[in-house]
Protein backbone atom coordinates (compact mmCIF):
# COMPACT_ATOMS: atom_id res chain seq x y z
CA UNK A 1 0.00 0.00 0.00
CA UNK A 2 1.32 3.28 -1.15
CA UNK A 3 0.49 6.37 0.58
CA UNK A 4 0.19 9.40 -1.68
CA UNK A 5 0.81 12.87 0.20
CA UNK A 6 -1.14 15.61 -0.71
CA UNK A 7 -0.01 19.14 -1.68
CA UNK A 8 -0.45 20.55 1.90
CA UNK A 9 0.75 18.07 3.51
CA UNK A 10 4.51 18.38 1.93
CA UNK A 11 4.01 22.24 2.07
CA UNK A 12 3.44 21.60 5.88
CA UNK A 13 5.81 19.20 6.47
CA UNK A 14 8.72 21.44 4.95
CA UNK A 15 7.47 24.74 6.75
CA UNK A 16 7.03 23.80 9.99
CA UNK A 17 11.17 22.72 10.62
CA UNK A 18 11.74 26.04 8.78
CA UNK A 19 9.25 27.97 10.80
CA UNK A 20 10.75 26.26 14.49
CA UNK A 21 14.56 26.98 13.38
CA UNK A 22 13.85 30.56 12.30
CA UNK A 23 12.17 31.24 15.93
CA UNK A 24 15.02 29.32 17.90
CA UNK A 25 17.90 31.35 15.97
CA UNK A 26 15.36 35.06 16.50
CA UNK A 27 15.38 33.88 20.15
CA UNK A 28 19.00 32.40 20.29
CA UNK A 29 19.79 35.61 18.99
CA UNK A 30 18.22 38.30 21.32
CA UNK A 31 19.13 36.30 24.04
CA UNK A 32 22.82 36.50 23.34
CA UNK A 33 22.37 39.88 22.83
CA UNK A 34 20.89 40.89 26.26
CA UNK A 35 23.79 38.65 28.17
CA UNK A 36 26.47 40.68 25.95
CA UNK A 37 24.82 43.79 26.71
CA UNK A 38 25.08 42.95 30.60
CA UNK A 39 28.84 41.58 30.34
CA UNK A 40 29.77 44.93 28.54
CA UNK A 41 27.67 47.00 31.94
CA UNK A 42 29.42 44.64 34.10
CA UNK A 43 32.51 45.34 32.67
CA UNK A 44 32.22 49.65 32.39
CA UNK A 45 30.51 49.10 36.04
CA UNK A 46 34.07 47.42 37.32
CA UNK A 47 36.04 50.04 35.81
CA UNK A 48 33.61 52.77 36.92
CA UNK A 49 33.91 51.00 40.89
CA UNK A 50 37.49 51.35 40.27
CA UNK A 51 37.50 54.94 39.64
CA UNK A 52 34.68 55.61 42.32
CA UNK A 53 37.16 53.40 44.71
CA UNK A 54 40.23 55.92 43.82
CA UNK A 55 38.25 58.86 44.55
CA UNK A 56 37.35 57.74 48.08
CA UNK A 57 41.01 56.36 48.52
CA UNK A 58 42.56 60.07 47.53
CA UNK A 59 40.04 61.90 50.21
CA UNK A 60 39.93 59.17 53.22
CA UNK A 61 43.37 60.55 54.06
CA UNK A 62 42.46 63.95 54.40
CA UNK A 63 42.40 65.66 57.96
CA UNK A 64 39.85 68.09 58.65
CA UNK A 65 41.92 69.85 61.12
CA UNK A 66 44.56 71.36 58.81
CA UNK A 67 45.85 73.26 55.84
CA UNK A 68 43.58 72.74 53.37
CA UNK A 69 45.44 70.81 50.50
CA UNK A 70 43.72 70.75 47.28
CA UNK A 71 45.11 68.06 45.54
CA UNK A 72 43.44 64.94 46.93
CA UNK A 73 39.92 66.67 45.99
CA UNK A 74 41.52 67.40 42.54
CA UNK A 75 42.15 64.18 42.11
CA UNK A 76 38.85 62.63 43.28
CA UNK A 77 37.09 65.05 40.79
CA UNK A 78 39.23 64.14 37.81
CA UNK A 79 38.34 60.18 38.84
CA UNK A 80 34.50 61.07 39.33
CA UNK A 81 34.89 62.48 35.89
CA UNK A 82 36.91 59.58 34.56
CA UNK A 83 33.81 57.33 36.01
CA UNK A 84 30.80 59.37 34.61
CA UNK A 85 32.39 59.45 31.33
CA UNK A 86 32.35 55.22 31.21
CA UNK A 87 29.17 55.07 33.00
CA UNK A 88 28.07 56.53 29.25
CA UNK A 89 28.25 52.75 27.94
CA UNK A 90 25.65 51.69 30.92
CA UNK A 91 23.20 54.19 29.76
CA UNK A 92 21.80 54.66 33.51
CA UNK A 93 20.09 57.93 34.43
CA UNK A 94 20.21 57.48 38.14
CA UNK A 95 24.27 56.97 37.90
CA UNK A 96 25.03 59.80 36.43
CA UNK A 97 22.87 61.69 38.38
CA UNK A 98 24.28 60.08 41.35
CA UNK A 99 28.27 61.06 39.55
CA UNK A 100 26.98 64.10 39.11
CA UNK A 101 26.01 65.05 42.23
CA UNK A 102 29.35 64.13 43.48
CA UNK A 103 31.32 66.53 41.05
CA UNK A 104 29.55 68.99 42.20
CA UNK A 105 30.19 68.86 45.90
CA UNK A 106 33.71 67.73 45.01
CA UNK A 107 33.70 71.48 42.46
CA UNK A 108 32.33 73.41 45.46
CA UNK A 109 34.96 72.10 48.38
CA UNK A 110 38.14 72.56 45.53
CA UNK A 111 36.23 76.33 44.33
CA UNK A 112 36.07 77.38 48.35
CA UNK A 113 38.56 75.38 50.04
CA UNK A 114 36.11 74.81 52.35
CA UNK A 115 36.91 71.13 53.83
CA UNK A 116 33.24 71.56 55.95
CA UNK A 117 32.02 69.80 52.90
CA UNK A 118 34.26 66.47 53.29
CA UNK A 119 31.52 64.39 55.10
CA UNK A 120 29.20 65.63 52.23
CA UNK A 121 31.50 64.36 49.15
CA UNK A 122 32.19 61.27 51.10
CA UNK A 123 28.21 60.48 51.52
CA UNK A 124 28.07 61.17 47.61
CA UNK A 125 30.95 58.68 46.72
CA UNK A 126 29.51 56.03 48.97
CA UNK A 127 25.25 56.88 47.61
CA UNK A 128 27.26 56.54 43.75
CA UNK A 129 29.03 52.80 44.86
CA UNK A 130 25.39 51.88 45.62
CA UNK A 131 24.22 51.90 42.15
CA UNK A 132 27.41 50.67 40.39
CA UNK A 133 27.28 47.08 42.38
CA UNK A 134 23.77 47.14 40.68
CA UNK A 135 25.76 46.59 37.28
CA UNK A 136 28.54 44.42 38.38
CA UNK A 137 26.01 41.18 38.84
CA UNK A 138 24.92 39.73 35.40
CA UNK A 139 21.39 40.50 35.55
CA UNK A 140 18.59 37.15 35.36
CA UNK A 141 17.67 36.10 31.89
CA UNK A 142 14.84 38.74 31.64
CA UNK A 143 15.40 40.73 27.98
CA UNK A 144 12.33 42.81 28.95
CA UNK A 145 13.37 44.47 32.58
CA UNK A 146 15.37 47.55 31.45
CA UNK A 147 16.96 48.91 34.07
CA UNK A 148 18.18 47.61 37.61
CA UNK A 149 16.23 48.94 41.02
CA UNK A 150 18.78 51.74 42.31
CA UNK A 151 18.80 51.65 46.37
CA UNK A 152 17.38 54.97 47.60
CA UNK A 153 19.76 57.77 47.25
CA UNK A 154 21.11 59.04 50.30
CA UNK A 155 22.28 62.20 48.73
CA UNK A 156 20.92 64.82 46.10
CA UNK A 157 21.18 65.71 42.68
CA UNK A 158 22.97 68.14 41.83
CA UNK A 159 20.12 70.55 41.03
CA UNK A 160 18.80 69.77 44.31
CA UNK A 161 22.54 70.23 45.81
CA UNK A 162 22.98 73.22 44.73
CA UNK A 163 19.80 74.89 45.72
CA UNK A 164 20.28 73.31 49.42
CA UNK A 165 24.15 75.06 49.91
CA UNK A 166 24.52 78.03 50.07
CA UNK A 167 27.69 80.92 50.56
CA UNK A 168 28.14 81.88 53.97
CA UNK A 169 27.12 85.53 54.11
CA UNK A 170 30.75 87.81 54.30
CA UNK A 171 33.07 84.71 53.92
CA UNK A 172 33.90 82.72 51.13
CA UNK A 173 32.37 79.46 53.14
CA UNK A 174 29.33 77.45 51.97
CA UNK A 175 26.74 76.84 54.33
CA UNK A 176 25.50 73.22 54.19
CA UNK A 177 22.89 73.62 56.99
CA UNK A 178 19.97 72.86 55.12
CA UNK A 179 22.29 69.84 52.50
CA UNK A 180 22.57 68.38 56.18
CA UNK A 181 18.59 69.03 57.25
CA UNK A 182 17.73 67.11 53.65
CA UNK A 183 20.01 64.28 54.77
CA UNK A 184 18.36 63.75 57.85
CA UNK A 185 14.82 64.33 56.69
CA UNK A 186 15.66 61.61 53.77
CA UNK A 187 17.23 58.99 56.62
CA UNK A 188 14.26 59.73 58.54
CA UNK A 189 11.90 59.03 55.69
CA UNK A 190 13.92 55.69 54.64
CA UNK A 191 13.50 54.11 57.79
CA UNK A 192 9.97 55.22 57.96
CA UNK A 193 9.26 53.27 54.59
CA UNK A 194 11.43 50.08 55.99
CA UNK A 195 9.11 50.12 59.11
CA UNK A 196 11.44 51.25 61.52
Amino acid sequence: MVLAATTFEVVLAVLIPLISAFIGAVSGALVARHIRRAQLNAEAAVRIESYVVEANDAIAAVKRDGPFDVEPFNRALNLLGEARFHSKRIDSSELDGRLDGAQGAATDIIDYEDIAGLPHLKKAIQNVMDVVILYMMLPPLRPWRREPKAPPSFFPTRREYNQLVKLTPGREQIDYADLRGWEADKEKELKKKRGR
